[in-house]
């Protein structure tokens, strides 16, 4: 599969909290799903790490801690390219993902 394919497929999935598949998904599930399907890269599905990916500040500290421990391990660029992961903050805290296409 393309990215493009992939962009067209993933189109209009709706939100679903901890979704890791095409009926629904949550920000993380968009690079986990598009790693998989174009380069067969099989990236942590993180689903049991939080328990509600809600707009609580105690949500948004968790979700916010979770990317503050792996993305100890991403390689930070100085221009994104195509599927590059990037970190969306709220104030002071990380709470989203998305995916650069």
């Amino acid at each position: 599969m393309t990215l493009a394919e992939f962009v067209i497929k993933a189109l209009g999935v709706p939100f679903k909290a901890k979704g890791r598949d095409y009926s629904g998904f949550d920000c993380w599930a968009v690079p986990m799903l598009a790693y998989r399907a174009i380069s067969g890269i099989e990236l942590p599905s993180f689903v049991d790490d939080y328990v509600d990916p809600g707009d609580s500040e105690a949500s948004r500290r968790i979700i916010n801690d979770l990317v503050l421990m792996e993305k100890q391990r991403w390689e930070k660029v100085s221009r994104p390219n195509a599927m590059d992961v990037v970190v969306f903050r709220f104030g002071d805290t990380q709470t989203h993902i998305g995916m650069m296409v």
